[in-house]
């Protein structure tokens, strides 16, 4: 199933598109978190993981528009429960969407297949007023 649609509500309000993300989905997976419209700004995203993910070497995911899927997080540790902030926000040349944009999460789950694992990918952004 798609992410969900961003949208320009015309309010500069900080919005949010989520995505569910589960170690059913195996080694590899590229899941799309939604779309983002053009002129937004990305503030921000955490992978909030809700059960730990246990595969047997890494339990890793990268997130970013597909023009750049490591532009927002690279390798973020999916193994211990909590909000795993994206490590890349300050350093980004993608915060800003010339264009609309397809957000993603790509997961590696390596080793020994994992049996537990399971979160959501959030990522916050806005659209200014003009």
């Amino acid at each position: 199933m798609a992410g969900a649609f961003g949208r320009n509500d015309g309010s500069s309000n900080v919005q949010t598109i989520s995505k569910a993300i589960a170690y059913t989905q195996g080694n590899g997976a590229v899941v799309t978190v939604g779309q983002l419209p053009a002129g937004a700004i990305v503030l921000r995203g955490t992978i909030a993981v809700t059960e730990a993910f246990n595969a047997g070497t890494a339990n890793t995911a990268i997130v970013g528009p597909t023009t750049d899927t490591d532009g927002y997080a690279t390798a973020l540790a999916l193994g211990t429960i909590g909000n795993i902030a994206f490590d890349e926000m300050a350093t980004t040349n993608d915060q800003y969407l010339t264009t609309e944009q397809t957000i993603v999460a790509t997961l590696t789950l390596s080793g020994t297949a994992p049996t537990t694992g399971a979160g959501f990918v959030v990522v916050e952004y806005m659209v200014p007023a003009n």
